[in-house]
């Protein structure tokens, strides 16, 4: 009788493949010849613990942008605090309606993320940040955008200075300069998520990149 040793075809996390020791079959006691596994394989994993770790080092430095007191942990006021900040770098007062607007799509966010990771009213530690994002992340794509999309909805108010609801390459600029977003590849970014191709940005084209970098299929960090 052929027994396999390991169920496991890959290294687990925090393995190297120089360390990985792929299963191996005994028939009758007997060890076979270690199992080969195919370039593609190895391709696979790599690319897929990669773009989990570029995802949690994601989920960190927001969990820390969003840690306005610098206290180890997310309460309203932190969120109420970045929504003035955003809003004054946007030149618009802090009590204007597209202000206000923004604060409350941030309180909304923290009141999904506190339900989601099990905070309930206390403050939001980092391990119920990543426990409500993963959750968000791994159900289907639609309510990742269902959290997102008051937020980016909010900050193309703010950003659109034209008022046709559409962002062009000069308010998408001062969008990046306003949430501290590196901007040095801004007009490529601003091609890519431009999938229409009709040189200005929808909240829905928006609201996919938003999606797409939080998921790891992009690099370019809008919020």
């Amino acid at each position: 009788m052929i027994v396999r040793e390991s169920d496991h075809d890959l290294p687990h996390r925090g393995q190297s493949w120089s360390e990985f020791r792929p299963p191996r079959l005994f028939p009758a006691g007997q060890q076979c010849r270690r199992r080969f596994i195919r370039p593609s394989q190895k391709e696979a994993y790599m690319t897929a613990i990669t773009s989990q770790e570029n995802v949690q080092q994601r989920l960190k430095r927001r969990f820390e942008r969003w840690d306005t007191d610098h206290s180890g942990s997310l309460t309203r006021e932190d969120f109420e605090r970045e929504a003035d900040k955003v809003a004054r770098q946007m030149g618009e007062d802090a009590n204007s309606a597209k202000a206000t607007q923004l604060k409350k799509a941030l309180a909304g966010m923290c009141s999904d993320i506190a339900r989601d990771g099990g905070a309930g009213s206390g403050p939001i530690s980092y391990d119920q940040f990543n426990q409500a994002a993963q959750k968000w992340m791994e159900s289907d794509e639609h309510i990742l955008k269902q959290h997102l999309r008051p937020m980016v909805q909010a900050v193309v108010a703010l950003a659109d200075r034209s008022g046709n609801d559409k962002i062009s390459r000069e308010e998408f600029m001062n969008w990046l300069k306003a949430v501290g977003t590196d901007s040095a590849q801004a007009r490529d970014a601003f091609d890519r998520i431009d999938t229409d191709a009709d040189s200005e940005l929808s909240t829905e084209e928006l609201l996919q990149a938003c999606v797409d970098f939080h998921l790891g299929r992009s690099d370019f960090e809008l919020l």
